[in-house]
C-alpha cells in the first residue's frame, strides 16, 4: 500500500488512479465527457459530476473529513436504538452505508445512487441498488432512517425528494440532511475577486441552468417542517478552505478541506462553468488559479455546512 498523508493533496492533476482506499469500479454504462472525465450512463446529465476513480476516491476522503467534524459520528439524529432498516440516498461509493453497517450489524442498510460503482458488500446487512432518487421510490416496506448527503448537484427538487422520504418512514423514524451552501463566505478582504468567490459563484450560475441551485440547503429546515416533520433541529458547521484556523479541530477540517477541494475542484465544476459560459480554456485558468490561492492559503474563507 502506498504511504498517505491525508494533508499533502496527492491528486493535484486529479489524476485517474484510486488509492489509498480501494479499488475503483468502473461502471459499464459510464460515458466519455468533454472534460475527459468518466459520467454516469444511466439518465445522463442527470449528475454534474463524474463518476470515475479519481472521483471515487475523493468521496470516500470527503467522508472521512464529514466523519471528522461530526466528532467520529455517522450521524447526529438521536437514534435510541439501531434502526431496523436504514436509506443511504445518493449513496457515491457507498462509504456511509457500508461503515453504519458495519457499527450497527443488526441494521438493513440500502444505499442508491444513479452510479452502481459501490463495491460489492462484504457484509449481509447492506446492499446497493441503481435508482433515481427523484423517481417514485418503489419500495415495499417503509424505513426507520434515511440519510442523505451532499445532494446540491445532483437533485432538482428537494422538496419533492423530502416529502418522497417523509411517505417511507415509520412513523418515529428520522431523516437526516448534511448539505453545503456552495458559497465562500469570510471577512477576509482578500476574498472578494478571489478566484476562489469567482469560481463559486460561475460554479452556482452554471448549475442553475441546469435546473441545479447549489446554495439552496438554507431552505431545508422549512421544506422538512413543510413535509410534515416535527422536532426539526438545524445545526451549522464552518468548512474552512484551507488550515488557516488557529483552533486545532478547525485547522485540521481545513487540512481535510484543501486536499478535496485541490483534488475535486476540476471534476466537481468543469460542466457547471461551461454551462455558464466559460471556454474551455477560461474553465482551465480559473480552476488553475483557485487551486492556488487554497495551496497558498491566501484567502480565509469557509463554506458553511
Amino acid at each position: 500500500m502506498s504511504s498517505f498523508n491525508p494533508f499533502v493533496p496527492a491528486f493535484d492533476d486529479e489524476e485517474l488512479v484510486r488509492v489509498p482506499f480501494g479499488t475503483s469500479i468502473v461502471e459499464p454504462e459510464s460515458v466519455l465527457g468533454e472534460s475527459g472525465r468518466s459520467y454516469h450512463g444511466y439518465k445522463e446529465g442527470k449528475y454534474l459530476l463524474p463518476n470515475d476513480a479519481a472521483e471515487q476516491d475523493r468521496l470516500d476522503f470527503q467522508h472521512t473529513m464529514v466523519t471528522l467534524m461530526l466528532d467520529g459520528k455517522l450521524a447526529l439524529a438521536p437514534l435510541t436504538q439501531a434502526p431496523g432498516r436504514v436509506l443511504d440516498v445518493a449513496t457515491g461509493t457507498g462509504i456511509w452505508a457500508l461503515d453504519f453497517a458495519r457499527s450497527n450489524p443488526n441494521s438493513e442498510v440500502i444505499g442508491t445512487d444513479l452510479s452502481k460503482i459501490q463495491p460489492n458488500p462484504d457484509i449481509p446487512n447492506c446492499h446497493f441498488e441503481k435508482m433515481d432518487s427523484e423517481d417514485p421510490w418503489l419500495f415495499t416496506e417503509r424505513f426507520d432512517f434515511v440519510h442523505i448527503r451532499f445532494i446540491v448537484s445532483c437533485i432538482r427538487d428537494p422538496p419533492g425528494l423530502i416529502r418522497e422520504a417523509y411517505n417511507n418512514l415509520q412513523p418515529g423514524g428520522w431523516l437526516e440532511m448534511q448539505d453545503c451552501h456552495m458559497e465562500f463566505l469570510g471577512d477576509d478582504p482578500a476574498l472578494q475577486g478571489s478566484a476562489l468567490q469567482r469560481w463559486s459563484d460561475y460554479a452556482a450560475r452554471g448549475a442553475l441552468t441546469r435546473g441545479y441551485d447549489l446554495r439552496k440547503a438554507k431552505y431545508h429546515r422549512q421544506w422538512l417542517i413543510q413535509a410534515g416533520f416535527t422536532e426539526v433541529k438545524e445545526v451549522f458547521y464552518q468548512i474552512p478552505c484551507s488550515p488557516w484556523p488557529t483552533e486545532p479541530k478547525a485547522q485540521r477540517v481545513g487540512e481535510y478541506q484543501q486536499r478535496n477541494s485541490i483534488d475535486g475542484l476540476r471534476g466537481a465544476s468543469y460542466l457547471m462553468l461551461r454551462n455558464a459560459g466559460l471556454s474551455p480554456d477560461e474553465v482551465e485558468s480559473l480552476i488553475s488559479d483557485a487551486k492556488h490561492e487554497l495551496r497558498a492559503q491566501s484567502v480565509k474563507a469557509y463554506a458553511p455546512l
